[in-house]
């Protein structure tokens, strides 16, 4: 009885708190009257997309304008300008001797001046094979670190002919044509290569019919003619240009090289010009399509052989240019040796070092086209994902051309803009004084530049037809992979695909989709939490989630039933939802005469605060119907009816009947989910397409999230079925200095380790506190079966019950299933906030970390073989990351040796090393023989020792930084470890406070790294928990003796000056709340006496009730004042009355209630006998098994400490060598003082610097895929159907909130601050009848209430939309236009909703069975079904059942209505729909 009043004492602590945010809603003033349609036009997602997507433009912009100007010097290089050529001297206006360039000082052009410098050709060179080898690096990551088809050698043959052919005639228009035109007509006859585009265009779509799929308003293709007519233009237009380029051009051999070199260049982009349809060529068509099957080897070998093929090309084109000379010295002259005469089109020159130009200056010019190459590239394939093509492509293809001649040409006029004193970039001697002169042939260059810009945009034209593709990869935007090194832009608009859907239809993507249920809309999707010692406070955290989640369902499926049948209907993330908790070792022990156990306290708190968790969510009190209990053969079941509809059911697992423990829990609700649910539910042809989308959430009993972190999760999978779990971010909540320190240890885990693995492959961990499962992926026969092992060998004690998420994760990865990491979704979890405790966590943490990732390095044949995005160098990584875990003990010994021989010099080193060795030493003796007590006491002492000494070492690295700036490396690696920890800060704005403990957790390094990895080590054998472990039950005379805080009593708390004491863990056996609200609790319990009183009185008389009522205020009254007279004294509670023992019997699972269905209990018993059964103790085995443990713990220790000796002997020897003979330092003049490298020190650095780059690279990358997300799901300019969205959304939240009627007068209300305790008091006062009046049990219940203000809101906004006003008010919902015409209907749907007379739920559930069932079934059958429905899952309006499901559920109803046990004892239909005890819900 104590103990059940202890409950409710805990519940009525915090009633102040859920009574001033659920109690007095009808006491508040009516909020004014808004429509609720807002438009969302300035939301910070909109504002976020649009300077990005400005950012992306100029970045175009600029990076094209400066590439093609870069290139374009560095090809005039080649070739410096002469007398000699018209055409290399702008119609021969470009003239030498420029007194206008040289300011009056004319100059005779020099023999240097007209010399090739060899550094201009291999600059050229780099240009041209960048992209070949980016194609080769990316592609050999992919092949690295992920699977890919088998390669087809005819394919591979196809593509490396087409290849060799684009790059011989790259390499003729690149070393030969182009250098023999001045920089504006180099730029002109640049745009000659899309003829045969253009051409392959023209014969395919006459084979093919017009696509009618999304158009541009510009070009269409609905028109056959148009379809047609433009390939055919732009090809006429690409050789007119041509012909007109080959009559400018004086020379004939030049004009073949141009015309071939043209035509050569522009095969490369034949596959994007062949479509999938059509008569003709198909043989080419099936070629493309095995391609792009295995485009990823065969792009790395051609790559690579185009990189050798260039380099021959180059040195062809310059040795067949010898003129009288050998072509091997011409060969010598290529490599730096000698100069040598070559025959040019201008004319003969000379080739070899020019001192004219630094010799950097060309490869400078180089580097700077690289860059903006790769910048285009990526920024247009960004902005195409983000669904704004039009504006990035338009630069390209409209501007660039123009602006790229009109730039060069003007720097012909004016090229001292580009002299510098280390090189004359442009030929400042060379210029354009006045057009006067200019040759008439000049003017075909003119019409060709007109020809070759209409051609390119009629050829292009696919670019303008649709605006990109929404999280397209990058062979869905491109065709092939990367750029053309000479022609970017005109490889960018070449090599965007044509046809997105064309990319789905090659690697048949719509078979590789996810299937969906027959109704398209519906996914089942299960809730389930495992609880054990959750404190109350906890409880509410996920019981707050839960009521959340249940919310958006329902408000969902609000929506999904106005827009049935709509287009708009895809959209809703409609869901089932069903919470599941286990409780684990429910139930109290059995006492000495009872046959039946009663429920432990847990449960009791967990039952008390469901109410009050749900009326905080939905902000008003809202009631609960009474649980449902029933016998089951692990124990019992409860169920409640959530507001929303859905089911919490909770498990309570008697540990005498089932295995416990968490890992046995989640193989419970794994079968109960995925076997027994499914299986009656749904047909067996139909188990594969429910299974994978079915989603289990795995919970922790203190998880606080939000229903937008699960449907992140949810998309998150929905992108591919080899998703088989995904993870999001965890945040740890508490207060103290521990939490500080993980606060900041879990955002660095986050932000580096789990981007690192999600990108390079994927997540080893997906947490068991906040997960997503997908079911097929669980129910994988190696992964269900092998998770229900039983450890009989000590390794697998360890990998498999100390960590068994991670375990779980582990049989997906080797079954070939991916997991992901979500950064969007995140989770609060309680941490631990004790320093013990947090050490217990860890030492499960570790063993199994190591133990799980060991089994992947050790099969990691198996798992690259079967798992595509697990790869040999992935494996090799997480090689690296274990031993450098193994060695970091070493390692931060070394670090605090070296900061006690920094900090105290006065200290010999091999001092240091004994003052440092003999507490460490002892550690190790005390993790070995030592009680874990006496560990983390002397843990405790040794972490504020060390805390000590990285404070000196902060000093040191401090005082380095001053003394030798950035000429010590310790100091520029600090200086990178905390840039790299800055900016990923700076990346996560929203996570940057969690930079702040980085002090702490560089204090904190020794403890965390090496103390606790030994002692993890050092008992390894120990099998607890280590956090909620279950404590004694004290003695009676212990329990009353136990010090609660008094009245005014004032606790000790944790504050700066106690630093060290709270993080070793204060001794008070009371919390910081408890004295918050110890004063609160006394005079609330003399509420709580008065309200049960009131719950008895309720049936009598108002006039009784009154008189009660004062007599009981009269009664608090003479307490009180007891009170006063015996202070300190605590408060004696009443004896129990009848009501209240009656509550306690309720707790007792006897057989006063039904059990489950007959069905269900042999699929318990068969589960359970099978791989539940608890597991009989045998002294013998259990010994033999703690021994192996302990030599497992042996031999695991010694290995380490070996290796860790040796480590530090062999860095100490060598320090000691070095310091006496300085023979290991290297000295390097720095900042005009000699420096000193330490070679150990450099490779410390080096080695785990590289490690963190890394991490750091693959973070950055994670960041832009993220900010590319957002963008590219964020509509700058809403359509209609997002404002239908909008539109559905803010109805369903007027109808689901609680709100006050805006036309009703509510009487003024004072301030918060002005109520006292007495006012809050008084209103818990008011009797039940009154305060049910303020309740509500179903969202339904709201609905109903809010059919006038939904009607009062469609109104008023139809007459705004019709009437087309207030546009800077409201926004542009209201302009009146024919977009307001669809908001009308989309508003009438809610206006036909709110004339509809509301049904109660009783008898909508009614009409769902009715429904359901057949004519042959007549009335008394289905009130049979009626009074069994709870067998079956709880249906909601709007929910659609397939005939199927119905058939299914109809046929199982039928069993359990006519089951035999319910036959012989039809008494216990009456008794199914028991009353449990909630809050102060009394009554049975």
């Amino acid at each position: 009885m104590e103990n059940h009043v202890s409950s409710q004492k805990g519940r009525i602590s915090n009633a102040d708190q859920f009574l001033s945010k659920a109690g007095p809603k009808n006491e508040t003033i009516a909020p004014p009257f808004i429509p609720p349609l807002k438009d969302t036009q300035w939301t910070k997602e909109k504002v976020l997309k649009i300077v990005f997507a400005a950012f992306l433009f100029f970045l175009i912009t600029g990076s094209g304008l400066v590439s093609r100007i870069t290139l374009h010097i560095l090809i005039w290089h080649l070739q410096p300008p002469t007398n000699t050529t018209a055409i290399a001297s702008f119609g021969a206006i470009l003239r030498s001797n420029c007194t206008k360039c040289t300011s009056g000082n004319e100059s005779v052009p020099t023999k240097e001046r007209d010399m090739v410098d060899i550094s201009w050709i291999w600059a050229l060179f780099v240009i041209i094979v960048a992209p070949y080898f980016l194609t080769f690096f990316s592609t050999l990551f992919r092949i690295c670190f992920k699977s890919n088809k088998q390669l087809e050698w005819k394919v591979l043959l196809v593509v490396l002919l087409v290849e060799t052919i684009h790059t011989v005639g790259l390499s003729m228009l690149a070393f030969v044509v182009l250098p023999s035109f001045d920089p504006a007509s180099a730029s002109v006859v640049y745009m000659s290569v899309a003829v045969i585009p253009a051409a392959i265009d023209l014969i395919d779509t006459a084979s093919t019919s017009p696509n009618k799929g999304e158009e541009s308003k510009i070009f269409t293709r609905k028109s056959k003619l148009a379809f047609q007519f433009f390939p055919l233009v732009g090809l006429i237009f690409q050789l007119v240009g041509i012909i007109l380029v080959g009559a400018y051009i004086e020379r004939n051999w030049l004009i073949g090289m141009y015309v071939v070199g043209s035509i050569l260049v522009s095969i490369k982009y034949w596959e994007n010009f062949i479509s999938l349809e059509g008569n003709r060529f198909a043989s080419m068509r099936e070629i493309k399509r095995k391609h792009q099957e295995g485009r990823t080897k065969i792009s790395c070998l051609t790559s690579m052989w185009k990189i050798c093929l260039t380099f021959l090309a180059v040195i062809i084109i310059f040795t067949s240019s010898a003129k009288n000379a050998n072509s091997m010295d011409v060969l010598k002259t290529m490599f730096g040796n000698g100069q040598s005469d070559l025959e040019l089109t201008s004319g003969k020159v000379q080739i070899g070092h020019n001192p004219y130009c630094y010799d950097y200056v060309p490869y400078v010019v180089a580097l700077i086209n690289i860059i903006t190459d790769y910048l285009c590239y990526k920024a247009t394939k960004s902005i195409c994902v983000i669904n704004c093509q039009r504006l990035g492509v338009m630069f390209l293809l409209f501007v660039l051309p123009v602006a790229t001649v009109f730039a060069l040409a003007g720097l012909m006029f004016n090229p001292e803009l580009l002299k510098f004193t280390s090189c004359d970039v442009f030929f400042s001697n060379w210029c354009i004084k006045t057009l006067d002169g200019l040759e008439d042939k000049f003017y075909m260059m003119i019409g060709a530049f007109i020809m070759f810009y209409l051609s390119l945009i009629l050829i292009c034209k696919h670019v303008l037809r649709v605006n990109g593709f929404r999280h397209g990869e990058t062979s869905r935007i491109f065709v092939s992979p990367f750029y053309c090194g000479v022609f970017l832009d005109i490889s960018l608009l070449l090599n965007r695909r044509r046809e997105d859907k064309e990319y789905d239809a090659i690697l048949n993507k719509t078979e590789e989709s996810i299937p969906t249920r027959s109704s398209g809309r519906k996914m089942l999707y299960a809730c389930c939490a495992t609880m054990w010692h959750e404190t109350e406070n906890e409880m509410k955290q996920i019981l707050k989630s839960v009521f959340r989640l249940d919310m958006r369902q329902y408000k969902n499926n609000l929506i999904a039933e106005k827009i049935q049948g709509d287009d708009d209907e895809n959209d809703i993330e409609t869901f089932d939802l069903e919470a599941q908790v286990f409780f684990d070792d429910a139930f109290e022990p059995l006492k000495d005469g009872k046959k039946f156990p009663y429920v432990n306290e847990y449960v009791k708190t967990f039952t008390n605060v469901i109410e009050e968790a749900g009326s905080i969510v939905h902000g008003k009190r809202i009631s609960v119907p009474p649980g449902e209990m029933y016998r089951t053969p692990y124990g019992g079941r409860l169920h409640y009816e959530l507001p929303g509809g859905n089911e919490l059911i909770i498990h309570l697992k008697d540990k005498t009947k089932i295995r416990h423990k968490k890992r046995w829990s989640q193989v419970m609700y794994m079968f109960y989910i995925l076997q027994w649910k499914l299986e009656r539910e749904f047909k067996k042809e139909d188990l594969q397409i429910a299974a994978e989308n079915t989603y289990i959430l795995a919970l922790d009993g203190d998880v606080d999230f939000e229903p937008e972190a699960v449907l992140s999760l949810m998309r998150r999978m929905n992108k591919s079925k080899i998703v088989g779990a995904a993870c999001g971010r965890i945040h740890p909540i508490g207060t103290g200095p521990m939490v500080w320190y993980q606060k900041f240890e879990y955002a660095i885990s986050h932000w580096l380790q789990k981007a690192t693995e999600h990108v390079i492959g994927c997540v080893l961990c997906s947490p068991g506190c906040f997960s997503l499962f997908r079911g097929s992926a669980i129910l994988h026969a190696d992964v269900l079966e092998t998770y229900t092992t039983v450890p009989t060998e000590a390794q697998h004690v360890v990998q498999y019950d100390q960590g068994e998420d991670r375990w779980l994760c582990t049989l997906l990865l080797k079954e070939g299933w991916r997991v992901e990491y979500c950064a969007e979704s995140d989770a609060y979890t309680f941490a631990p906030e004790g320093f013990y405790e947090f050490y217990n966590q860890r030492r499960r943490w570790s063993p199994s970390t190591m133990a799980n990732i060991l089994d992947l390095i050790v099969d990691w044949k198996n798992v690259t073989k079967k798992n595509e995005n697990i790869s040999f160098l992935y494996i090799a990584y997480h090689v690296f990351l274990f031993i450098s875990t193994l060695l970091t003990p070493g390692t931060i010994f070394m670090l605090v040796l070296g900061a006690i021989i920094v900090g105290f010099e006065a200290i010999p080193p091999w001092l240091s090393l004994i003052l440092n060795l003999v507490p460490v030493g002892v550690f190790l003796l005390m993790c070995l023989y030592a009680s874990t007590q006496r560990q983390l006491q002397f843990a405790a002492i040794l972490s504020c020792r060390y805390s000590i000494v990285m404070a000196i070492v902060l000093i040191g690295v401090i005082r380095d930084a001053i003394n030798d700036g950035l000429c010590s490396v310790t100091t520029i690696f600090i200086m990178f470890v905390a840039g790299v920890f800055v900016i990923s800060a700076i990346l996560h704005p929203q996570e940057f406070l969690c930079l702040i403990p980085g002090l702490l957790y560089f204090l904190a390094i020794p403890s965390m790294c090496m103390l606790m990895f030994l002692y993890s080590i050092g008992n390894l054998h120990v099998v607890s928990w280590g956090t909620r472990e279950t404590k004694q039950e004290p003695d009676t005379k212990t329990q009353k003796a136990k010090q609660t805080p008094e009245n005014d009593e004032k606790g000790y708390f944790c504050s700066l000056g106690s630093f060290c004491s709270c993080i070793v863990c204060p001794t008070n056996n009371y919390t910081q709340q408890d004295f918050l609200y110890n004063n609160m609790l006394n005079k609330m319990k003399k509420m709580m006496n008065m309200e049960n009183r009131d719950s008895v009185s309720e049936v009598s008389q108002d006039q009784t009730f009154l008189k009660q009522t004062h007599r009981e205020t009269d009664e608090i009254q003479n307490e009180e004042n007891a009170d006063t007279e015996n202070k300190g004294e605590e408060v004696k509670i009443r004896p129990t009355d009848v009501n209240q023992t009656k509550n306690n019997d309720e707790y007792c699972l006897d057989k006063k209630y039904p059990e489950i269905e007959k069905k269900e209990r042999k699929f318990w018993k068969k589960t359970i006998k099978q791989y539940l059964k608890p597991l009989e103790k045998n002294p013998q085995k259990e010994k033999a098994i703690e021994q192996d443990l302990i030599e497992l713990r042996n031999k695991v220790c010694l290995f380490v400490f070996l290796l860790n000796a040796i480590l530090v002997t062999v860095m100490f020897g060598l320090t000691q060598v070095n310091t006496f003979k300085n023979s290991l330092t290297i000295y390097f003049p720095c900042d005009g003082k000699s420096a000193t490298i330490v070679p150990i020190a450099v490779l410390f650095a080096v080695v785990f610097g590289l490690l963190l780059l890394l991490q750091f690279l693959c973070m950055l990358y994670h960041r832009f895929s993220t900010l590319v997300h957002i963008a590219a799901s964020t509509n700058i300019k809403d359509n209609q159907k997002t404002k239908n969205t909008n539109i559905h959304n803010q109805m369903a939240d007027l109808m689901t909130k609680s709100v006050i009627d805006p036309l009703q007068q509510q009487p003024p209300m004072s301030s918060d601050k002005d109520r006292t305790l007495l006012d809050k008091n008084r209103s818990m006062m008011m009797s039940f009848t009154e305060r049910n009046k303020t309740k509500f049990a179903h969202l339904s219940d709201v609905v109903d209430e809010n059919q006038k203000i939904l009607r009062q809101v469609v109104t008023e906004n139809q007459k705004k939309l019709s009437l087309g006003i207030d546009k800077k008010k409201f926004g542009d919902y209201y302009i009146k236009n024919k977009d307001s015409e669809v908001s009308q209907k989309v508003l009438n749907r809610w206006a036909s909703f709110s004339k509809s007379k509301p049904k109660s739920r009783n008898e909508t559930e009614a009409s769902i069975i009715n429904e359901e069932s057949t004519k042959q079934i007549d009335l008394e059958k289905q009130q049979q079904i009626s009074n069994d429905k709870m067998f079956e899952k709880r249906r909601r309006p709007g929910n659609k059942v397939t005939a199927g499901v119905r058939e299914k559920s109809l046929h199982v109803v039928s069993v359990s209505s006519s089951d035999e046990d319910n036959v012989d004892k039809p008494s216990k239909r009456n008794h199914r729909k028991v009353k449990i005890p909630k809050g102060t819900d009394d009554t049975v």
